[in-house]
């Protein structure tokens, strides 16, 4: 598994970022957060992710286990760290971003067709 991704696949990630709306993980939205236009490249982003990225313990310094809230895999782009969760009744999937830089600041965007 290459954690490189390719140029189109760049571009095709960035494409995607910027046509969602993100926000902050403390708070869970009632209502769809892609516009229908994204949920093609949603399902492609997820795929990409489990695809390219690499595994690592969740809220754990590099090389420290202990404490971890489970294992997820994890692509970086641009200075951020993606990963997917399911949502809490496990209907739908969350795709969480948090700067590489500061691991304080979690977005999520949530895929909410089951609630359409």
């Amino acid at each position: 598994m290459s954690t490189t991704l390719d140029r189109p696949e760049l571009e095709r990630v960035r494409a995607f970022v910027r046509m969602c709306r993100w926000t902050f993980a403390r708070t869970v939205p009632r209502h769809p957060w892609l516009p229908d236009e994204a949920l093609a490249e949603f399902d492609w982003f997820a795929a990409l992710i489990g695809k390219r990225g690499y595994r690592k313990p969740f809220n754990a310094a590099p090389g420290d286990n202990a404490g971890a809230s489970g294992i997820y895999t994890y692509l970086n782009v641009d200075g951020r760290r993606y990963w997917i969760t399911p949502t809490i009744d496990r209907t739908s999937l969350i795709v969480n971003r948090a700067s590489l830089e500061d691991a304080g600041e979690q977005l999520r965007l949530i895929d909410d067709r089951a609630g359409r």
